[in-house]
């Protein structure tokens, strides 16, 4: 299915941004500690903002990919315990999902009134970057969330069984 795929291909597509922010953020980490403590390296204090609004955008991809793993929101020891009884298995998915749906709701409603209102006109201080683009994760964080438990939902009603992700 078209859908499928390309839920799964911006979910890589995602990780392989996820990726590049964890090595931008490493890089300046290591400039940042190069520079208190060695004597010929300046200290830089741009670093500190991109390690900080770095973290931002790897909370908030991060826990829409972990959502498609199904390693989010999810607790292992319910669906083990009385995974067998179906009543209580269904129970359960229910309360998952509507806790999936009221968490996207609030970071899209939410993200986007705080966006607008607030983040547009801000900048940081150091790098003078627009804090709509930090703050943009948000509500980002909410569609992402939003699409890929709907991809979940469609997997589950075409019966295809998603592959653990290897450790």
């Amino acid at each position: 299915m078209k859908f499928l795929a390309f839920v799964n291909f911006y979910c890589r597509l995602i990780q392989k941004l996820m990726t590049v922010i964890l090595t931008i953020m490493f890089v300046s980490t290591l400039i940042m500690i190069s520079g208190r403590y060695i004597p010929f390296i300046p200290p830089f204090f741009w670093t500190i903002e991109v390690v900080r609004f770095g973290m931002i955008w790897m909370i908030f991809l991060g826990a829409a990919v972990a959502l498609r793993e199904r390693e989010h929101f999810f607790v292992d020891i319910m669906p083990v315990k009385y995974g067998k009884n179906k009543n209580i298995s269904g129970i359960l998915y229910i309360v998952y999902a509507a806790v999936i749906l009221i968490f996207s709701y609030i970071y899209i409603v939410y993200g986007v009134i705080y966006f607008k209102d607030w983040c547009l006109v801000q900048h940081s201080e150091i790098l003078q970057i627009n804090m709509g683009f930090i703050f943009f994760s948000v509500p980002l964080c909410g569609v992402n969330s939003f699409l890929f438990f709907v991809a979940e939902l469609v997997e589950k009603k075409l019966g295809i069984e998603r592959k653990e992700v290897q450790e």
